[in-house]
């Protein structure tokens, strides 16, 4: 969300706030509103300020959180080890299940196959 990122792209204000700042979450927002409205065809006057809102929260700020929340979390564990463990013991602590989950994954590609196509 770089206001840089408007002059590079050439667009009006409505079309870069659309395409660009609410990309992803516009339509979204919209159509929850739709729900709420008695007459499907006529468009509330809050609905706009609804989808901003939500659009912002959840395209913006819960990432930005939940980054914060994460960095601290790893943080605090450097800081004060768990349980008062060697640093090896986490490290195998978390390489362990992390490399498991790696094989799971490269296996699920690995292991596609395309089906013949018949007519």
């Amino acid at each position: 969300m770089c206001p840089a990122s408007f002059f590079a792209s050439g667009l009006s204000v409505n079309d870069w706030y659309n395409d660009i700042i609410m990309c992803g979450v516009r339509k979204i927002g919209f159509s929850m509103t739709v729900l709420g409205r008695a007459d499907e065809n006529v468009r509330q006057w809050w609905e706009a300020a609804f989808v901003f809102y939500w659009g912002f929260c959840i395209k913006y700020l819960v990432p930005t959180v939940l980054w914060y929340m994460l960095i601290n979390f790893f943080k605090m564990r450097i800081e004060e080890p768990y349980g008062g463990y060697d640093t090896w013991f986490q490290i195998v602590g978390i390489f362990v299940p992390a490399i498991a989950f790696f094989i799971l994954i490269l296996f699920m590609f690995y292991n596609v196959q395309e089906e013949p196509f018949d007519k």
